[in-house]
């Protein structure tokens, strides 16, 4: 799934934001990258539509897929001279930094974003895949939970913290995880098995180890009542 797809909707109706999810999802649907590319810049190199922003978001995304992160900054840093603040724009540039592994720059671009927008999604989520591609899962996992609090239904997240937890070691956090992501998906006798080994593994008589066990009794009484 694009990640265009997975922002949430805005509640104020932003006509540009709707034609820069336009653009990336046009080069998520070409043919290839490298197509997306020529269309972008024969675009931009007709008359009359120089100045146009997502045309130029589009173009920067295509570059982005065909593997020349330069380029994209390139693009990206004309559109931030003019919209310095637009989430999209600054998510983008973080994700060529997080393409040649620079993590700390994306990581400090991010991380001031979200000080001037605290609970974005798009912001919070591209946080979460540098620090699980850099290798810190307790910081991934920390911003995966925060999206969760807000979006529990959304079961990419819960497989993406299964994997941030098993980077971070916590085993009870990875059973956690996936016994969530099974139910989502329908399945909840996978579900509670992972309940039951996430039980095994929280030490007896912790608050853990009873948030585990009346969530293990929830999903068997739900399945007994779907038996009936």
């Amino acid at each position: 799934r694009s990640r265009a797809e997975q922002y949430p909707r805005q509640e104020v109706p932003d006509a540009l934001e709707y034609h820069l999810v336009r653009a990336r999802l046009q080069v998520h649907y070409a043919r290839s990258p490298g197509e997306a590319v020529e269309f972008f810049r024969n675009y931009l190199n007709s008359k009359g539509n120089e100045t146009n922003l997502a045309a130029r978001y589009g173009l920067a995304v295509a570059y982005l897929e065909d593997g020349q992160a330069d380029k994209a900054r390139e693009q990206l840093q004309i559109l931030l001279n003019d919209n310095p603040a637009r989430i999209t724009f600054l998510v983008s540039l973080a994700e060529t930094w997080l393409a040649q592994k620079d993590y700390e720059k994306a990581r400090s671009l991010l991380v001031h974003a979200l000080k001037r927008n605290p609970g974005n999604y798009p912001i919070t989520e591209t946080l979460s895949r540098v620090e699980t591609e850099a290798g810190n899962g307790q910081r991934a996992a920390d911003y995966l939970k925060d999206l969760l609090r807000d979006y529990p239904d959304r079961e990419h997240l819960w497989l993406r913290l299964a994997e941030a937890e098993g980077l971070a070691r916590n085993i009870v956090g990875v059973h956690r995880a996936r016994a969530e992501y099974a139910l989502l998906m329908g399945d909840p006798e996978s579900a509670r098995r992972q309940l039951r080994q996430a039980q095994e593994k929280a030490p007896a008589s912790s608050p853990l180890h009873q948030v585990i066990s009346e969530r293990l009794a929830e999903v068997t009484s739900r399945m007994a009542a779907s038996q009936r």
